[in-house]
């Protein structure tokens, strides 16, 4: 084969290459896109009644964590997982959706967004007491006194979590024995349950 002969098969040969692998792409981001859609929408629907729903503990299987380090305990579903960073200054207690939102979990049935880890309660241990907290991140839409265990603490509503919806995220600010703890949700029912188990142990 002639050197210009073996150059346009060369050049064919990639060409054909080249156009397969665009085909391919195409139709993977088409499927990603098709696949999203039906997973928000559905997942948008489900979350509103996850908003509303009450929920029934004795139907629950639950854990209970414990973090000694910042004195206090608290319960979650058994089918939730949990992240614990910063030597244990954060805690996020969440549904594992899946990679593509092909599980649920309990408090949550039929809620299916795997990219939206705000679900669930995080807790967290802050510097900060309650006025320069909503100070500083400009959380206040309003402000109501709250208790957690027994202890006075104050329940702020954030900016809207999914601001079409109206959807707002809660901070509850708690200090005990000079230690601030922030308990943020969107506080559906189960949320809130959760957030009511939370005991001091010290």
């Amino acid at each position: 084969m002639n050197p210009h002969t073996q150059r346009v098969t060369n050049m064919k040969v990639f060409l054909s290459g080249a156009i397969l692998f665009l085909v391919v792409l195409a139709l993977f981001f088409a499927y990603q896109h098709f696949s999203v859609k039906e997973i928000q929408t559905d997942s948008y629907s489900a979350l509103l009644e996850a908003m509303t729903k009450p929920i029934d503990p004795a139907s629950i299987s639950w854990q209970t964590y414990t973090n000694e380090k910042f004195g206090y305990t608290v319960q979650y579903p058994a089918d939730w997982i949990r992240d614990e960073e910063n030597d244990s200054r954060y805690v996020h207690l969440r549904c594992d959706y899946g990679t593509m939102g092909e599980k649920s979990c309990s408090g949550l049935k039929g809620f299916r967004n795997p990219w939206d880890h705000s679900t669930g309660v995080e807790i967290r241990i802050e510097s900060r007491d309650a006025d320069t907290y909503i100070k500083e991140f400009k959380l206040k839409r309003s402000q109501e006194a709250y208790s957690i265990d027994g202890v006075k603490a104050w329940k702020i509503v954030g900016e809207p979590e999914y601001p079409s919806m109206g959807i707002d995220l809660d901070y509850i600010h708690v200090t005990k024995n000079g230690v601030n703890y922030v308990l943020e949700s969107p506080f559906y029912p189960i949320d809130k349950y959760i957030i009511d188990t939370f005991k001091f142990v010290r």
